[in-house]
């Protein structure tokens, strides 16, 4: 029970940082990562390669959704 309400919590606040920084170009990559997008190298499927040389991965299923958002922050820096 510990754990389930340690890791609520952590998801709780991640949440409040996604909805924070989100304006700034933060992407919520999956149930762990917040991403700034200005450190994205590329995105190869579901893993993205940053251009500090790590690496995160985008959920299965938010793949289309994630680089949707990216495509857009990148847009819209460009105009």
């Amino acid at each position: 029970m510990e754990e389930l309400n340690t890791q609520t919590e952590e998801t709780r606040k991640l949440n409040f940082l996604e909805e924070m920084y989100s304006s700034k170009g933060f992407i919520r990559s999956n149930k762990s990562y917040l991403v700034n997008y200005r450190h994205i190298y590329k995105i190869i499927e579901n893993k993205i390669y940053f251009t500090n040389g790590g690496t995160a991965f985008i959920t299965q299923r938010d793949v289309k959704k994630f680089k949707l958002q990216y495509q857009s922050l990148i847009m819209k820096e460009q105009s």
